[in-house]
Order: structure tokens, then sequence, then C-alpha cells
């Protein structure tokens, strides 16, 4: 018997039921689009630093750069969700924190089968692609035709934070993905290594940015920013715990986790034009 937190804890039946609209409906979903920030953010870098320091943009170009990217991203939830299933590893997880860890457990909550969703996964996209260094510099390089030593300092950060998000969000998901045998960095290091992990990623943010202001890449007032969300990052990662007693705080940094990638990538974007 399942209690009220677990029960909560996944899909609305509401979305279950026949008709065109409401499949289309479950299959958005199940593609986790909350996310997509994440993927979205690293092209709109890329285009920006192409149009104000390379003088190069083409609304096309970048039109198909971002819903490749965001189709790519798609595809990857989906496929992510299948083989966690395959395995066992979603089925298995009672410690997640939905929506953010544990898939979208539409497999699980017979929203779809398992064949649907693999289904769906090679309707979007067929691999997928890196959140930082591959879409920021991918952009810029469509855009103007090379890159620049600006280009390659802005992406590290965007890659940092990036890596944070998954970082973080293994950790609810250690004790069933080593049941399932799913190897991930984190459950080879545990929660302990997951801080130590996240806390390299803030600083090697941080370093990116300095020397990108050093090189005039970005602007001075840039550094405060940085300083800013460098301190939240490091705030975040002293409170990533496995425990029980740790979940209300782990789930906030989570939350701030998406919040420091989407905020920075804002910041990167002003600081660009500015």
């Amino acid at each position: 018997m399942l209690d009220a937190s677990q029960r909560l804890d996944r899909p609305s039946p509401a979305l279950a039921g026949p008709g065109l609209a409401a499949g289309a409906r479950r299959a958005f979903l199940a593609t986790r689009p909350a996310f997509f920030v994440a993927s979205a953010m690293p092209v709109l870098i890329g285009a920006a630093w192409a149009g104000s320091a390379l003088h190069r943009f083409n609304g096309l170009w970048f039109g198909l750069a971002l819903a490749a990217t965001v189709l790519a991203h798609a595809a990857a939830n989906v496929y992510n969700d299948v083989g966690d299933d395959v395995i066992g590893a979603d089925a298995d997880n009672t410690n997640r924190i939905y929506p953010y860890t544990g898939g979208s457990r539409f497999i699980q909550t017979l929203l779809f089968s398992r064949r649907q969703m693999t289904r769906l996964a090679a309707g979007v996209a067929a691999v997928a692609i890196s959140f930082g260094v591959l879409p920021v510099l991918g952009t810029v390089w469509l855009q103007a035709g090379r890159l620049d030593s600006g280009a390659i300092l802005i992406c590290l950060p965007v890659s940092t934070w990036a890596a944070a998000i998954l970082i973080i969000n293994e950790v609810p998901d250690i004790e069933a993905d080593r049941r399932a045998g799913k190897r991930t960095l984190v459950v080879r290091w545990g929660a302990g290594g997951a801080r130590w992990i996240y806390w390299g990623l803030t600083l090697l943010a941080l370093s990116a940015s300095g020397l990108a202001i050093a090189l005039h890449a970005l602007p001075l007032w840039y550094g405060i920013a940085a300083l800013g969300i460098a301190g939240l990052g490091l705030w975040v990662a002293c409170g990533i715990s496995a425990e029980g007693a740790g979940r209300a705080r782990l789930k906030r940094g989570i939350e701030l986790t998406l919040a420091i990638h989407a905020l920075g990538c804002v910041l990167l974007i002003v600081a660009i034009f500015v």
C-alpha cells in the first residue's frame, strides 16, 4: 500500500484516456518538456555570441538549430525512461523526487507501453547530444562559420551548470540504480562524491567566467553575477545527501540547480549583448 505522498509522486491519472488530443498530450509530457530549457539556452547563447561578437546571425539556421537540439533532448529523455524500465531501475525507485528524478513514470503508470515510448523516442530524434559545449559552439559555428576564444570560454559555464543538473538528479536514485546494475558516477562515488563533483563544477564555471572577463569576452559587472551564482551553487552542494532526513533540502537543491542554469544562461546572454 502506497502512502499519500507516493500516490501523488507520479503523473496524474487524468492523462489517461482515448483520442488523438489526449494521446498527443501524453506524448508531449512524456518527453519532460520542463527540462528543455537546459538544451534551448545554450543555443540562444551561441546565437547571441555569433550575433554580437562575430556579427553573424541567420534566423532560419537559428530556428533549425534550436528545433534539432530540443528534439534530441526530448528523445534522450524518452530513451532514458525506456532503458531504465528495461533494467527495472524506475519501477524499483521508491526514493525518487518526481518530476525531477526517477523518470517520467509514464511506463510504470501504464500511460504508455514500453514499445510506445520507444516509438516516441525514435520519432522525435535519433541521438542525444550534450547540453553545453556542442550546442553553444555548434550554434556559433553554424552562424559565423568560425569559432573564437570567447565562444569557447562562455560555453564552459553552461556545460558545468548542465552537468550539475545531471549529478544532483542522480542522488535520489542511487539505491534503485545500484540494485538495477546502473553504474552511474553517483552510484560509484556516493552522495559524498556527488558533493565534490558539484563543488568542482561550480568552481570551474566561476574560473571560466573570470578568465572570460579578464580577456574582455564578458564585461566586468558579470563578475558579481558569477560570484553570486557560484555562492548559490556551493550552498546547494553542501545540502547533497542521500539520507531521508535531507530529502526536502535535496529537492530544493535540484530546483535551485535548474534555476542556476536558467538564470546563469540569461545573465550570459545579457552580458554578451551589453
